[in-house]
């Protein structure tokens, strides 16, 4: 048997928490995608073009946090260094 985890620190995670037998039984396959396949989604446009395609005012400060809503994740940081 073995666990997959993305990261060398989700496998530091399991093994410190002994969720996992031993080190040697968690595999790191980690997941994402090639950031030059969105070049031509953004080579050459302004700010404000994108912004109108999306539908985003142009006055608004956004925040892109991507991954689960979980403590471990520190988004309440995020949110209280913006208020």
């Amino acid at each position: 048997d073995a666990v997959i985890a993305i990261s060398e620190a989700v496998k530091d995670f399991f093994v410190q928490r002994r969720l996992t037998r031993s080190p040697e039984h968690v595999e790191v396959i980690r997941y994402g995608f090639d950031p030059a396949s969105c070049d031509g989604l953004v080579a050459g446009r302004s700010k404000l073009s994108l912004r109108d395609d999306l539908g985003l005012d142009q006055d608004k400060t956004y925040v892109l946090a991507v991954g689960r809503l979980e403590k471990q994740k520190g988004h309440a940081f995020l949110l209280d260094a913006r208020s």
